[in-house]
């Protein structure tokens, strides 16, 4: 029978004999055999009794705890785990998830994060700031950057309406 993860590594360690003195009593665990297969089956049901009755349990004390959770897209900590939940989508389900609960529209939240993250990493891998700081300078150098963008766009405009003079030398000075 092949377990994976820890119960597998469980069941090698049972088959290596150990002795215990508890309490003043000698206890023995393990065989070279390893544990019997029906004991290993009804260890694996009672396990995944208890994995679901956790989960439910989890989902009724704490109803809001996949929206919680979803907010570790904002961790700059790990860039190992930024690059996997970016390549198995998981960032466009939290981001969603997000965007529902928060009453955003999902595709501009994800536009935003997708312009804002790269730098807010850069900022707290460079500085070594806490998260909340990182993304904090990061979104007002987006807002900053976005709103000269803005000025720009105005002016031009404007200066293909005729409305001012000198208007191309305005535009070159704020981009």
């Amino acid at each position: 029978m092949h377990c994976p993860g820890m119960t597998s590594v469980m069941v090698t360690t049972l088959k290596r004999p150990r002795s215990y003195v508890i309490l003043g009593s000698m206890i023995h665990l393990g065989d070279a055999a390893g544990p019997p297969p029906e004991l290993v089956t009804k260890c694996l049901r009672r396990m995944a009794l208890l994995t679901t009755l956790t989960n439910k349990v989890i989902s009724a004390e704490f109803p809001d705890v996949e929206l919680l959770n979803s907010f570790q897209v904002f961790s700059l900590s790990d860039d190992k785990r930024a690059r996997d939940l970016t390549t198995s989508g998981t960032v466009c389900t939290f981001l969603g998830r997000l965007a529902r609960a928060l009453a955003f529209d999902p595709k501009e939240l994800l536009q935003q994060y997708t312009l804002v993250e790269p730098y807010a990493r850069k900022i707290h891998t460079a500085k070594g700031v806490s998260n909340f700081s990182a993304w904090k300078e990061a979104t007002l150098w987006h807002r900053n950057k976005r709103k000269r963008g803005d000025e720009s766009r105005r002016e031009l405009s404007s200066a293909q309406s005729g409305r001012h003079q000198n208007s191309s030398s305005q535009v070159r000075s704020v981009c």
